[in-house]
């Protein structure tokens, strides 16, 4: 049975002690994602463009410098190559044309590994232009036969990879995941599926694009794994997000029957204005609506004036202040 645990999204670096090696494709990510992936990994490559993506992201630039910027170099921006080269970034520049980018980087890797394992994680790849996508699901489905890599591709919105046929046992990190997953029959005709630990398990079911395909399955909150069994290859997809606190008090918190509660935003942001929204979805028909329209907001303690222009991210603190009416 393979064993799969996804803790390079953890904030707190992993201490199982696996190598891992990121590489930065030309797709755009937050700085969330991008800080929490950086500090998992210890050898950091930029694809080509992948270096304009880091350069306009990273806030402290001279912090986040790759160990090598590889490719045709087709893609990368005067001012960003001239600044990493002053950096000492090595920049290697490769003209062929039968591979490309993510390829070359890869290439790289396996020159430095060895027989050794390695987890591998693409920062990008599953966004942008259809044939790029296609080719990163085809990659990493022939990269399967590697047992010195374990490949991972992970945007704002989503974390997937290759699970190769047989049984797969998958930690589940609530903390990060969304509810939303996927087992995605790519690169085969059909496939066999047993599962366990999803909303709606699979028992022995064909899964094929001419039949059925399991898209839009849910993770159960009380499962810490997820058991897949497949006769062939299939891409496993889990979306992605992070939380924030939210405090009620008076009113909001007559209406919604709790003091507090742990809420799920995009990693990229989300603006205050749009958390009302959100909190109602979670607390239908309970008057949280009417509330909400006579409240207003503080984040890490601090009163907001402009929630329409605040951005939420990761860990805040946000309290729903009421007004109280006195007689």
């Amino acid at each position: 049975m393979y064993s799969w645990n996804v803790d390079f999204l953890n904030k707190v670096p992993s201490s199982r002690g696996v190598k891992r090696a990121l590489i930065i494709l030309n797709q755009p990510f937050s700085w969330t994602l991008l800080d929490r992936l950086w500090h998992n990994c210890e050898l950091r490559l930029c694809a080509d463009g992948g270096a304009n993506r880091l350069y306009d992201t990273a806030r402290i630039k001279e912090q986040f410098l790759p160990h090598a910027v590889i490719g045709d170099l087709d893609s990368i921006r005067k001012d960003v190559r001239d600044f990493y080269s002053r950096q000492g970034v090595a920049i290697h520049q490769d003209h062929d044309q039968y591979s490309t980018d993510l390829m070359k980087c890869m290439q790289s890797i396996t020159e430095r590994q060895g027989d050794e394992l390695w987890e591998i994680i693409l920062l990008g790849g599953l966004a942008g232009r259809l044939d790029q996508t296609i080719h990163t699901l085809s990659y990493l489905h022939k990269l399967r036969k590697d047992k010195t890599k374990r490949v991972f591709a992970v945007t704002d919105d989503n974390l997937g990879w290759v699970l190769d046929s047989g049984e797969h046992s998958i930690e589940v990190d609530h903390s990060s995941w969304g509810k939303t997953c996927g087992l995605l029959p790519v690169g085969v005709d059909q496939t066999i599926l047993s599962t366990k630990g999803l909303e709606w398990n699979l028992t022995e079911q064909e899964s094929s694009f001419d039949t059925l395909v399991s898209t839009s399955n849910h993770l159960v909150r009380a499962e810490g794994i997820v058991w897949i069994k497949t006769s062939k290859p299939i891409w496993w997809t889990v979306e992605l997000h992070v939380e924030v606190h939210v405090l009620y008090f008076a009113g909001a918190l007559t209406a919604t029957g709790v003091s507090e509660e742990l809420v799920p935003i995009p990693i990229s942001g989300f603006l205050l204005n749009k958390l009302g929204d959100l909190l109602v979805s979670r607390h239908p028909n309970s008057g949280l609506d009417e509330v909400l329209k006579n409240s207003q907001w503080s984040v890490n303690e601090e009163m907001i004036d402009d929630p329409a222009a605040f951005e939420v991210t990761e860990g805040a603190e946000i309290a729903v202040i009421c007004p109280v009416s006195g007689g």
